[in-house]
């Protein structure tokens, strides 16, 4: 990671570096807007269109150039993309959804179908996201960074694999796409009215084109906080959790049916068993989300002319998220639980479906659990490409190549304490709440550290490496008095490997493998802190309560001693590598017949190589089972050809 990080140090001061020379060798005469002379006037006014109409034109000639059906979004200028996340911007297009976490854009849905069938590309080369899978996660980008982004909804011959549902093709800005001296910046602020935090967010582009060579340079810098205060589940259950029990746990069930009938009137038949619901699950939960996203794009031009392009871009960045949950639950359900009295019996609402709905229950044995979860995800990516466009006469060649890739970490951890003791679970007009029963061993589930006794501190990571390296030539030849319009070869390679590792471990006790903790350490023998004052803003806003609970940052430490590294297991380690080999030929045509008539035929082949590998399951010689002493490796090969 140190590595990593050192690098993308160097890969910043480089691009600031060369923006600053840039910038400091603008010639005089581009600093100073030309004089108007009478000539000039003579000769008419120009008129220059910018701003959202610029964007729509700019949107509609993607649109007009593109073979089958597509849709795009512009900047309206540099460094002005019109949402604050790729995904958000994203739904306004028709036939695309996207999908959210904790109410912000992450992955998005070409035609109802699954992300990971959507082909995504940043400058034509495939992204690498660190999802862990071929979906690409929207939110790790900056927008400010990106100048256009289009979606493409039917596929040519020329579409490299992966986009059965369609493709989203994103592009930065070079200097080219506006010429001369530009300094964009921003600054804003977003306020959360819960965390009660402002949560900043800067940007900043420097871009300059000096002769025939541009330079530019974008950073985006964002921090997001989010807090929800909810009920953390309210969940109905059938009556069958007690009445179907045998054996020794028909005691439950004799309990449940005879409390049926003296408190509700119910005489209980097996017909009955998914009828007659309960109140399983109800509990309170404090929720952050911290982010913290870092982008920064760089593009070396030069262009000599309208008909060469030579450029070269890279784009890194990173999104680092800490999610805090804290949760105090009780389950009803608990298996040497049942019913104790029924205060309230809804046989009305749901009268039609002959449903009976247990509002208000006191409960001999809930299980009490306070919780306390921490999510850290490290998000690290960058893309290197360089790209080639050059016309001569009815000639157009395209060549590209480059790498994209990225590393994503993942280390949750959850403190879990545990009581079982009677309570009372109830359905109000705002929600569901625990409250204490009548019964003498009662307790007031949010106010009872002693009760709660250490079950596990819960521990995963997970790493994951995705890289991605790409060549391609594409070249096309324009007819110019034939309904044959262009014809269109290409070639591309492509090297894809993603490789994860993952790791699990319970710490029960002050060394590994030791149980000490287990039902000895309670609850109130660690430092409690109210809620609120752990994560910082208002009081609890779901109902007019507060309690105290362990805070990650203690359990970390507490828990975890230094150089505590939860480990990666063998048998979660895989790593696949796909090699492909494609090829293409196409024609596009135009005639009239009645009405205008676009047609695009061509084919595709491709040969792919896949490389897997992974511990192997053996069995000792003991009889015991284990693993291969090193990675287990296979090889399959397919071709195919189809046309589009």
């Amino acid at each position: 990671m140190q590595n990593e990080f050192s690098r993308f140090k160097r890969v910043t001061h480089l691009l600031v570096g060369v923006a600053i020379a840039a910038l400091t060798t603008l010639p005089a005469a581009a600093q100073t807007a030309p004089s108007v002379g009478t000539s000039d006037n003579e000769a008419g006014e120009e008129i220059v269109v910018s701003g959202y109409r610029r964007s729509l034109e700019e949107a509609i000639d993607i649109k007009r150039n593109t073979t089958g059906f597509s849709d795009s979004i512009v900047a309206t200028d540099i460094a002005d993309f019109p949402e604050q996340n790729l995904s958000e911007a994203l739904q306004r297009v028709p036939g695309v959804t996207i999908e959210r976490e904790r109410g912000l854009g992450t992955r998005v849905n070409v035609r109802g179908l699954p992300s990971e069938f959507t082909f995504v590309s940043i400058n034509k080369l495939a992204t690498a996201s660190g999802s862990g899978g071929r979906d690409v996660e929207f939110d790790i980008f900056a927008s400010e960074l990106i100048q256009s982004v289009t979606v493409q909804k039917s596929p040519t011959a020329a579409d490299e694999e992966g986009g059965i549902a369609g493709s989203v093709s994103i592009r930065t800005a070079r200097p080219f796409d506006n010429p001369g001296l530009r300094l964009v910046g921003s600054v804003e602020g977003a306020y959360n009215s819960i965390s009660e935090q402002i949560d900043p967010n800067f940007s900043f582009l420097a871009s300059n084109t000096f002769g025939d060579f541009g330079v530019l340079v974008s950073v985006a810098k964002q921090q997001r906080t989010n807090r929800t205060d909810s009920n953390s589940g309210i969940n109905f259950r059938p009556i069958a959790r007690w009445t179907d029990r045998t054996g020794s746990g028909a005691v439950y069930r004799d309990q449940a049916i005879a409390v049926l009938q003296r408190d509700a009137g119910v005489t209980f038949t097996n017909a009955d068993k998914n009828k007659i619901v309960f109140l399983d699950k109800v509990g309170d939960r404090v929720y952050q989300n911290d982010q913290d996203r870092l982008g920064i794009s760089g593009s070396i031009q030069y262009k000599p002319s309208e008909s060469f392009s030579l450029s070269f871009d890279a784009f890194v960045g990173s999104l680092d998220t800490v999610e805090d949950e804290y949760d105090a639950a009780g389950y009803s359900a608990s298996s040497n639980s049942t019913l104790e009295t029924i205060h309230e019996a809804d046989k009305t609402t749901l009268a039609d479906a002959g449903i009976i709905v247990l509002r208000d229950v006191s409960y001999t044995n809930t299980q009490h659990e306070f919780l306390s979860k921490e999510y850290i995800t490290e998000t690290d990516y960058r893309q290197f490409g360089g790209e080639m466009n050059w016309e001569t006469g009815n000639w157009k060649i395209n060549a590209l190549g480059g790498y994209s890739g990225a590393k994503r970490s993942l280390d949750y951890a959850n403190l879990k304490h545990v009581a079982y003791a009677p309570s009372r679970t109830r359905y109000t007009e705002t929600g569901g709440e625990t409250i204490p029963s009548a019964n003498p061993r009662t307790i007031d589930m949010y106010n009872a550290p002693s009760a709660y006794l250490f079950e596990a501190y819960e521990t995963t990571r997970e790493q994951i490496d995705d890289d991605k390296y790409a060549a391609q030539l594409d070249v096309s030849y324009a007819f110019t008095a034939s309904i044959l319009k262009r014809v269109n070869v290409g070639g591309r390679y492509t090297n894809k490997s993603n490789q994860r590792q993952y790791g699990e471990e319970r710490i029960q006790g002050p060394t590994r493998g030791s149980t000490a903790y287990v039902n000895v350490l309670k609850l109130g023998d660690s430092p409690l802190t109210n809620v609120i004052d752990i994560v910082g803003g208002k009081d609890y806003q779901a109902r007019d309560l507060s309690w105290s609970q362990i805070s990650n940052e203690y359990a970390r430490d507490f828990f975890r001693p230094d150089g505590f590294v939860t480990p990666f297991a063998d048998a979660n380690y895989a790593k696949v590598k796909e090699e492909t080999i494609a090829g293409y030929a196409m024609a596009d045509f135009e005639f009239e017949v009645a009405v205008p008539v676009f047609v695009n035929v061509g084919g595709r082949y491709l040969r792919t190589t896949i490389h897997s590998e992974g511990f192997h399951q053996v069995q000792n010689p003991n009889g015991s089972t284990g693993l291969t002493p090193r990675p287990y490796r296979a090889k399959a090969a397919t071709r195919s050809s189809c046309p589009r």
